[in-house]
Order: C-alpha cells, then structure tokens, then sequence
C-alpha cells in the first residue's frame, strides 16, 4: 500500500512540476535579406534542410529572369542561387517547399511555365540541373464558373510529399473536372495521376496546402473552401484515390479557410493552423484526433482597432512545425505588437506562448531590419529553427532568419519492481542534461548527467524503494 500511494504521489508531483519549463523568447537572427534581383524575392515557403546539412528554399518572384529561383543556404548564412526559372518549359513561379526525396534529389512545383503555362512539376539534380518532368494540361474555361477545367489541374502551389510507397503526392490549387482543384501522384519514374477533382461541394475546394502521410497509410489535407459551410475542409484520400471530406469548418472556435500542411503530432493526432475563423477572427490553431474528430486549440487574440493594428499574440497563422521537445512552434503573418507578423509556440494541450513580434516596417519603403510576413519555420538538426518571410528585410523583399529558443524538457515517470524509470524528452542537443532526486522538494542530489543529446533519454532509479517519497527533475546544465 506504501509503495502504491509513493509511485502516485511521485508521479503526480514530478510530472506536474516539471512537464514543461517556460519557453523564453530570443531575438530574431537575418542571415539573409533578399533584394528582389537575381537573388530572388518574397518567399512564400519556409526552407527544408538537405541531407549534406545546407537549406534550400525558393521564391516565386526575383531570379535573373524574374520567374523565381530555388536557392541555397548554409546554416550561419550565404545565399547561392541554384536555379532561377525562366517561365518556359522549366515553369515560373516555385511558391511550395521543395522535398528531397529517398533518391537524394529534390522535387518541387512551379505555378506557371511549362507548355500549357498552367505550371510544372520537376526534378533538381545537385549542383543545377532541372528536369521539368510534367506540364499541366490547357484545358478550357467553364462558361459558368469562369473557371480553367482540365483533367489534372492547375497552379500547384504547395510542396510534394513523398509516401511510403516511394511515390509523390500533392495538390493543384485550381483546375480539375470542376475547376476546383487537383489531388495527384507522381511515381517514381515520374508518371502522372490525377487521383481526385474536387467539386466546390462537401468535398471542398482550392487546396493551397500540401499533404501528409497518416500512420494508416492514407493522406490528410485541407481545402481553403467549400466545405459544408463554405470554410474549407479537412480531408483523408487513400493513394488510390478514395477521398472523405471528413469535416467542414464553420468559422466559429475552429477556424476557416486552411492553408497550411497539417503535422503529425505524437499518438496519432494531427495539428493544423485556418487562417481565419476562431473567437476574434483571427485564425486558430486545430487539433485532428486519431478517431478524426476536430477541435479548436486556440484561437488567436483581437486587435487593437488602431494604426497599426495590433494584439499580442499575431493573426492569420501560416505555418506550423514540431520541436523536438514535442512542442509546435509556428509562423503568424500578422498581427503583433507591430502588425508585421509573430513567432510562437504552442503544447499539445493548448498552452500558447508569443514569442517573437517582427518589427515595425518603416514608412513608405517597408523595411526593417528582421522582415515582415513569415511563412515557413523548421527545426534543423543543430536544434535551430529557420524561417523566410515574404517581405521587409533590408531591402523589403524578405529575409530568411534563424532563432533560438530555449525548449521545454518533458519528463515521465513509472514505477516498477522497486525502481522508478524516468524518461526525459524534447532534447536538442542544448548541452548536458542533469537528472535530479528529492526527497522533500528542496535538497536535489543529482542521480544522472547525460551528454549533449537529441531526442529523450531514460534514467532509472535503483534507490528509489528506499524512500518512502521521491521526487524528480529534469533540467540543462
């Protein structure tokens, strides 16, 4: 009986107290500020990070023929422009993300070029080679809709996904049967299928995000419209093309109008951000339980109703990423203490913490010195998160930025067969992590001392049926 009121009073405390520990905001790092030349300009789309460590990014605007580039970065800095397209058979306007497939190329999608200039889908071999592997087709225009209808869409403008059958998938934001946009495949030898047109009805419409693979085998998305109630969709296809529109946005604690990949978080569950509805609408952040039900997480604060328009907390969140504490840190385009857009983190479970507001713009110029208007954010493996916006800068043309945080270490504990087993996640390699013991909350006496490390680590307590109570921590040393 002892044993059993120790193992829950201990767990209850520990887990308590130190589950998380309070991010603390840091000051945005510019590594690059683009000039709108052949460097490129407006980044609509974070950055991945390659096999040999470098980011590779592009803009749809800028390039030395003004068409967009795909670029590449180290991680303390220097832009080199890779390829910059030309709006001709290579396609113009890259927006989405690239992916670096199993292969070790790249692949990606442009909104334009190609022969019909409803854009392309290609290939890049390191150090510059593109291979423009398809053209969207012509097509025609629905008398009623005004709408380009075709077979296979038009205007991608999201980042492929590469499925666990080694084929790519992705959607076109527009054209179709309906008009309405395209999900598709591209197998490994670069083989084209269209797999679903949506309709503008409960199915949705205009998909602007790209997808993501469920432990299931199928992919989730959303549509930024239609829907039952004209808010967008988030929706489930098979790879074979079996599409369920299992929930419509109502513009209420939801949200509306998604347009952001969805995130597989831990347990099954998937995150997402709309860019509108919610309490103030301003745009939440959702939650998709395993079971497929949706609930808001958190809805973004009202503004000020002032110039400029301002909260605490940001508006129309862009972009959402999982941390290696577990955690999702994400991109708001505006709204702020500047109206240029903020940084934040948020739990699983609904805490929220502001973390950066991007400065004011100047006047007339719209500049400053960290940009305006961020879209993507990872985490990449020396435990930094990199991010692009679209605008300010130096120049007003964008930045790409780094920032540090200090993550939240979580903490579990079991106990067994007279020891306690304690698990410690959210490591990135911050430094070495110290694993305390107590007995009454103040004497700590450290137990274990791990080096630098990614990901969690587990401790166990031989000691820990000595005491008649027994607290943990965990903590960076």
């Amino acid at each position: 009986m002892l044993r059993a009121i120790y193992n829950k009073l201990a767990a209850v405390i520990a887990v308590g107290l130190l589950s998380s520990v309070t991010t603390q905001g840091a000051a945005v790092n510019t590594l690059y500020a683009f000039t709108g030349g052949a460097d490129g300009a407006a980044p609509a789309s974070g950055v991945i990070q390659g096999s040999d460590g470098n980011l590779y990014g592009t803009t749809p605007n800028g390039g030395a023929s003004g068409f967009g580039l795909i670029f590449k970065m180290g991680l303390s800095g220097g832009v080199t422009d890779v390829y910059s397209f030309a709006n001709g058979s290579d396609g113009g306007g890259p927006g989405g993300p690239l992916v670096q497939a199993t292969n070790g190329n790249f692949y990606g999608a442009t909104q334009s070029g190609g022969a019909n200039n409803n854009g392309t889908l290609y290939e890049l071999i390191l150090p510059n080679t593109i291979i423009p592997f398809y053209s969207f087709s012509a097509g025609g225009l629905d008398s009623g809709s005004q709408l380009v209808t075709n077979s296979d869409g038009v205007s991608p403008v999201c980042g492929l996904v590469q499925g666990s059958d080694g084929n790519f998938y992705g959607t076109a934001s527009g054209g179709g049967v309906a008009g309405y946009g395209t999900v598709f495949k591209i197998t490994s030898g670069n083989t084209f299928s269209a797999l679903y047109s949506f309709t503008n009805g409960a199915d949705g419409a205009t998909p602007l995000a790209g997808l993501v693979q469920g432990a299931n085998g199928n992919f989730y998305g959303t549509t930024s419209a239609g829907g039952l109630n004209s808010f967008g969709t988030v929706f489930q296809i098979t790879p074979a093309g079996q599409l369920n529109a299992f929930y419509s946005f109502a513009n209420g604690s939801d949200g509306a109008f998604p347009q952001a990949p969805l995130v597989r978080g831990s347990g099954g569950s998937l995150y997402g951000v709309a860019a509108g509805g919610g309490v103030n609408g301003n745009g939440t952040i959702f939650t998709i339980s395993p079971s497929g039900q949706v609930a808001g997480l958190y809805s973004f604060g009202g503004m000020s109703q002032t110039i400029p328009d301002t909260n605490t907390d940001g508006a129309s969140p862009m972009a959402l990423a999982l941390g290696s504490d577990a955690n999702f840190y994400g991109t708001a385009s505006q709204g702020g203490n500047n109206e240029t857009g903020t940084l934040f983190r948020i739990t699983p479970g609904g805490a929220f913490t502001a973390l950066y507001s991007f400065t004011a713009l100047a006047p007339a110029i719209l500049t400053n010195t960290d940009g305006a208007g961020p879209t993507g954010l990872i985490q990449a493996n020396n435990g930094i998160f990199y991010g692009t916006t679209s605008t300010g800068g130096a120049e007003g043309n964008g930045t790409v930025f780094d920032i540090s945080f200090t993550l939240s270490l979580g903490i579990s504990l079991q106990y067994s067969g007279g020891q306690s087993v304690i698990q410690v996640s959210g490591l990135n390699g911050q430094g070495a992590v110290v694993v305390d013991a107590s007995t009454n909350l103040l004497q700590w006496t450290p137990i274990q001392t791990n080096a630098s490390a990614t990901g969690q680590i587990q401790v166990v307590d031989s000691n820990a049926a000595h005491y008649p109570y027994r607290y943990y921590r965990a903590r960076s040393q």
